[in-house]
C-alpha cells in the first residue's frame, strides 16, 4: 500500500513550471520515466491484493490520478513549441494581439501577461516593439488619464516600441478637451503616428495642435460628435504626406481639409456631408469610395461635372430615404477599373444609372439592397446582361421571373457565388418563394455533373444560399425546399421541444455590448448546469423524427452554446459536455441515415440556408459537425 500512496517525483522538475526546451540527455529521462508511468498504470489493478479492501478504490483511483497527470506533464515537456525560436514566438504574439485598425486597439495588459509567463517569453515580448506600439484605448475623460503614474507607464510602453508607429485610439464623446496631460504627451509624439482613431468634438480635434507634425500618419478614422450645428473647418490633417486612408464619422455642419490628391481609400458615415461633393473633384486617386448617408446633398442631385477614376476598384454607397439619391452621381462617373460595387437604396431611378455604369467596366462583385419593386419589370435582367463577367452576387428579392435566367449559363456564366436577401425590406405583401424555381437554379448552376461543366466558358456556382429577415420564414421555406410538405409530430414530443428549445434560447442568448447601463445589458455568465439538462432532455427525445428536430431552432441554440462554454465553463464541465453531445449527434445522424433523410439545403444559423453543393458530406454535416468549434 506504501507504493501505492507514494507521490510519483519527477526527474526534471526545474522544467516542469518552465518553458525551456530540454537537453538531450534530459530528453531520453523524460521518455523513460513516461515508459515506467504507463506500464505501472496498465498493471495498476494487480495490486488488489496487496491493499486492504476498505480502501482499495480510493487508492487505486488516486494513485491512477496521480500517474495520469505526471504523464500528462512530461508529454507536455517533450512538445515541439519548446524548441521554437524566439523569432516564431515574436510572430505568434503578434497574431494573438491582431491588427490594431481592423479589430481596435488591444488593450497592452494582453502583452504584459506573454511577458509575464516565463523569462523566454518575457525576453521575446521586451525585444519586438511592434508589441508596444500598439496603445491601449484612452478615454480622456477618466481619471486615471490624468494620473501621473499612469502617464509614466504609458510613457514605458512608448519607450519600449522604440522607433516604430504608433496605434493610437483616443475619445472624449461629446466634450471639448483643449488641455489634457496625457494627450499632450502623445501629441509630442505625433511624428511616430501611424494609425489614429479619434472620437471627439471638432473644438478637440482642432485644438491638438499637430498641424505639419504627421509625418507618418497612414490611417485616420475621425468621428466627431456636434455639440452644436455651428459650421467649422478642422484643418489639422491638412499636411501628412503618408496619409492613405480616412475613414470619417458624423462631421455635419463640420468640413475638414485632407490631402485629397494622395488619398487611396476614403469613408464617410454622416447624417449628412456637406464635402463630399468636394471629395469626388479632388481625389481623382482613389482606389475605395464609400459614402453612407441619410440625406443626399444639393449639389450631389444636381448636374456634376462628368469624373474619371482610373485606379477607383470599390465603390460603396448606403442611402436610406426615399427621395432622389445617387443617380446623377452615378450617371456622371467614368470608373474604367470597377470591380466591386455596394448599393443599398430605395431610389428607382438609381438602378437606372447602376445599370448604365456597369455597362463600362467589367464588374466581379455585386450586393444591391432595394425594396423588391425596384427590380421588377425586366430591370434586374438588363442589371445581369450588363455583368457579363460577375463573379459575386448579393442581392435582395430577385423577382421570380428572373430566376430562370440565372439557370442559363450565358448569363453571368463566371458566377460563382450567389445570395439572395429574402423579405430585405418589409413589404405589405411577403415575397413568394417559388421553391420550384429556386431549386432548378441550385442543381443547373452548382450540380457537379452538369454537362455545362465541359465548357471554360460558364463556370459552376460554388456557393449559393438564402437570407430571411424572419427565423420562422427559413423553418418554412426549408421543408418547401426540400418537399417536406407536412411533417408528422406528436403535439407532446413538439411541446417538449419547443420547451427545450427556449431552455437553450435562454443559455445561448446573443451577447450584448459591454455598456454599464440598462439598455444594454452585458449577457449573464453561461448556466451549465441548464446547458446539461438541456442536452440530458434532448437524449430521451433523440428518437424524433429527423425533419421535426430540424423544423425547430434546438440545433442553433445548442451550437452557439456549445461555442460559448469554450471560456466560460471548466475543462471537466466542457469535457462533459462536449461528450455528451458527441453521443447525441451520433444518434441523430444514424436516424436520420436510417430513415434515408437527404438534404439539399443546410441551415447555417438561423436565418439562412445553404445550398448542399458536395452531397458526400451531407452525412455529417446533418446537425452542423462540420463546425470545428462543435467538435472540439
Amino acid at each position: 500500500m506504501s507504493q501505492l500512496t507514494t507521490a510519483t517525483q519527477s526527474p526534471v522538475s526545474r522544467l516542469l513550471f518552465t518553458n525551456d526546451p530540454p537537453s538531450q540527455e534530459e530528453t531520453s529521462i523524460i521518455e523513460e520515466a513516461i515508459v515506467i508511468a504507463e506500464t505501472e498504470l496498465t498493471v495498476l489493478p494487480g495490486a488488489r491484493d496487496e491493499t486492504p479492501a476498505f480502501s482499495y478504490s480510493d487508492v487505486i483511483m488516486k494513485r491512477s490520478e496521480a500517474l495520469q497527470d505526471f504523464i500528462r506533464a512530461h508529454r507536455s515537456l517533450l512538445s515541439i513549441k519548446r524548441h521554437l525560436p524566439p523569432e516564431l514566438w515574436s510572430l505568434i504574439f503578434e497574431y494573438g494581439i491582431g491588427d490594431h485598425y481592423t479589430r481596435g486597439c488591444t488593450d497592452i495588459t494582453q502583452v504584459t501577461r506573454f511577458a509575464s509567463v516565463c523569462r523566454l517569453w518575457r525576453s521575446v515580448a521586451l525585444s519586438n516593439p511592434r508589441l508596444w506600439a500598439r496603445l491601449p484605448s484612452f478615454s480622456l475623460m477618466k481619471k486615471k488619464t490624468r494620473d501621473h503614474a499612469y502617464i509614466r507607464h504609458i510613457e514605458t510602453i512608448m519607450e519600449r516600441s522604440c522607433e516604430v508607429l504608433l496605434s493610437l485610439h483616443v475619445s472624449a464623446h461629446f466634450q471639448e478637451v483643449l488641455c489634457h496631460p496625457l494627450l499632450d504627451m502623445l501629441v509630442k509624439a505625433s511624428k511616430r503616428w501611424g494609425h489614429l482613431i479619434l472620437d471627439s468634438t471638432a473644438m478637440t480635434v482642432e485644438g491638438l495642435r499637430v498641424f505639419g507634425l504627421l509625418p507618418c500618419l497612414h490611417t485616420l478614422n475621425l468621428g466627431v460628435d456636434n455639440l452644436k450645428p455651428i459650421p467649422r473647418t478642422v484643418t489639422v490633417f491638412r499636411e501628412a504626406p503618408a496619409l492613405r486612408t480616412v475613414n470619417l464619422r458624423g462631421l455635419w455642419p463640420v468640413t475638414i481639409e485632407l490631402p485629397w490628391q494622395q488619398l487611396d481609400c476614403y469613408s464617410e458615415d454622416s447624417s449628412r456631408s456637406v464635402g463630399f461633393a468636394h471629395v469626388l473633384r479632388h481625389s481623382a486617386q482613389l482606389q475605395q469610395l464609400s459614402y453612407r448617408t441619410h440625406f443626399v446633398p444639393l449639389e450631389l442631385s444636381e448636374d456634376l461635372p462628368r469624373t474619371t477614376f482610373t485606379k477607383l476598384t470599390s465603390l460603396k454607397l448606403h442611402h436610406s430615404q426615399y427621395e432622389p439619391s445617387f443617380g446623377p452621381l452615378l450617371a456622371n462617373l467614368t470608373l474604367p477599373a470597377l470591380e466591386d460595387v455596394r448599393i443599398t437604396t430605395f431610389d428607382e431611378q438609381l438602378i437606372d444609372q447602376l445599370i448604365k455604369m456597369v455597362r463600362r467596366c467589367q464588374l466581379k462583385e455585386l450586393s444591391l439592397f432595394t425594396p423588391r419593386q425596384n427590380l421588377e419589370r425586366g430591370k434586374f435582367s438588363q442589371l445581369l446582361h450588363s455583368t457579363p463577367f460577375l463573379e459575386r452576387l448579393d442581392v435582395s428579392d430577385i423577382p421570380a421571373d428572373d430566376l430562370e435566367q440565372l439557370s442559363t449559363c450565358h448569363v453571368v456564366p463566371h458566377l460563382r457565388s450567389l445570395t439572395i436577401h429574402i423579405n430585405w425590406h418589409p413589404h405589405p405583401e411577403p415575397a413568394i418563394i417559388d421553391d420550384q424555381r429556386i431549386n432548378a437554379l441550385a442543381q443547373s448552376r452548382c450540380s457537379p455533373d452538369r454537362s455545362t461543366l465541359q465548357r471554360k466558358d460558364c463556370l459552376r456556382l460554388e456557393h449559393f444560399s438564402l437570407v430571411f429577415q424572419q427565423s420562422q420564414y427559413c423553418l418554412g421555406t426549408h421543408a418547401a425546399l426540400e418537399g417536406w410538405g407536412n411533417i408528422g409530430r406528436s403535439p407532446n414530443e413538439w411541446a417538449e421541444l419547443l420547451r427545450i428549445s427556449k431552455s437553450l434560447e435562454e443559455v445561448s442568448q446573443p451577447r450584448g455590448l459591454h455598456l454599464r447601463t440598462r439598455f444594454y445589458p452585458s449577457k449573464p455568465r453561461l448556466n451549465i448546469a441548464q446547458l446539461k439538462t438541456a442536452i440530458n432532455e434532448l437524449i430521451a427525445l433523440s428518437d424524433i423524427d429527423s425533419r421535426v428536430l430540424l423544423h425547430s431552432h434546438v440545433i442553433c441554440h445548442i451550437q452557439n452554446a456549445l461555442r460559448d462554454i469554450r471560456d466560460t465553463a471548466s475543462g471537466v464541465d466542457r469535457e462533459c459536455i462536449f461528450d455528451s453531445w458527441k453521443l447525441l449527434n451520433q444518434e441523430w445522424i444514424s436516424r436520420a441515415i436510417t430513415e434515408g433523410l437527404v438534404l439539399k439545403w443546410i441551415r447555417r444559423g438561423q436565418v439562412s440556408l445553404e445550398y448542399c453543393v458536395d452531397k458526400q458530406n451531407v452525412a455529417d454535416c446533418l446537425f452542423g459537425t462540420e463546425d470545428p468549434v462543435v467538435r472540439a
